[in-house]
């Protein structure tokens, strides 16, 4: 098992995880969670702060996880294990909420001003690639629909902000 990380030697001895939950092996008890900023359950050992999703992989695979641990449905307090998966950021990203300004509906997809239409774009491998611009939005949406599926992207960006 991985122990570099500050504090794992501590969660390994006294954290166990019993029917997807964490409790503490001493007392049986369930480990009481506060919020992260960012809406993620965190508990605290000897002053080293762990997120909930990150100690219940290590703890299901022996290691910490590779790359970001991606909540699939968007939901960060939701710490299911079918709902984790150890993905590089930029596939972390794909995931994502709409952005409050968005008006279009779908990400990837924006009016826009110059052309007077509606483009469609992905960003592949850090660089922006313009699908097309199209007279109807429908038509912008099913461009980006088709590139994400090629490009394995999670159906969960449809998502409201």
């Amino acid at each position: 098992m991985n122990i570099r990380r500050p504090g794992t030697r501590e969660v390994i001895e006294k954290v166990e995880l019993r029917n997807g939950a964490l409790f503490w092996k001493e007392t049986g008890t369930p480990i009481h969670m506060s919020r992260h900023a960012r809406g993620y359950r965190q508990f605290s050992i000897r002053g080293f702060w762990f997120l909930e999703h990150r100690v219940l992989w290590l703890l299901t695979y022996s290691k910490w996880p590779s790359y970001c641990i991606d909540h699939i449905n968007g939901v960060t307090s939701d710490n299911r294990l079918e709902n984790l998966r150890d993905v590089p950021l930029s596939a972390n990203s794909r995931n994502r909420k709409l952005h409050s300004n968005n008006t279009s509906g779908a990400m990837g997809v924006y009016f826009y001003k110059p052309r007077q239409k509606w483009r469609a774009k992905v960003r592949i491998g850090g660089h922006d690639r313009v699908l097309g611009d199209f007279v109807s939005l429908d038509e912008a949406i099913a461009a980006r629909r088709k590139v994400e599926a090629e490009l394995g992207f999670s159906r969960t960006t449809e998502r409201a902000a």
